[in-house]
């Protein structure tokens, strides 16, 4: 049975159809990573198509299975998601005991200048990245996350809505 793209993107056996490995978006620069516009469905996947990239692959229950039983699967998605944190200007810590912390990183005002501001694109894709995560078994660091964002929220309500603020509470939400 042939491997399903995704699993094979995530183990860097296979390319996207615009040419990216995983290791080489990790290795992209914020400038990359803020102006393609591609390569977050990949590494975010959702059962649902994407208005943006219609060619990048959904999730299926076995994708799903697949990537909440391999290990290897999961150290990239995590490693995928600690590139998107720093991105935006977090850090992640995790302490011997799988307790996780996500906080803003000492870049965090550089960083967010880019993205936290009103109807920002990158309001989507936070959803999207707290959506997916969900969805594959990481859903103690989406909570995370987002526990992080809703502080955020307090302090710059004037640039993320509420609206913005509910699509990321209900990504987390269910499964």
């Amino acid at each position: 049975m042939e491997q399903h793209p995704l699993v094979s993107f995530y183990l860097n056996q296979n390319r996207t159809p615009e040419g990216y490995m995983l290791t080489e978006i990790w290795g992209w620069s914020h400038e990359n990573m803020e102006y393609v516009h591609t390569y977050i469905q990949w590494l975010f996947p959702l059962r649902e198509k994407s208005g943006f990239n219609l060619r990048a692959p959904t999730l299926n229950d076995e994708v799903i299975k697949e990537f909440k039983s391999d290990i290897k699967l999961h150290e990239n998605l995590i490693r995928s998601f600690r590139l998107m944190l720093d991105f935006y200007g977090f850090e992640m810590h995790e302490d011997g005991d799988g307790e996780i912390r996500i906080q803003q990183a000492q870049d965090f005002e550089e960083k967010s200048s880019y993205w936290l501001n009103p109807y920002n694109h990158n309001f989507l894709r936070i959803t999207r990245i707290l959506r997916s995560m969900t969805i594959l078994g990481c859903k103690n660091y989406a909570e995370t996350f987002l526990a992080c964002l809703n502080d955020l929220y307090d302090k710059y309500h004037h640039d993320i809505s509420e609206n913005t603020l509910n699509y990321w509470n209900n990504a987390v939400r269910s499964d």
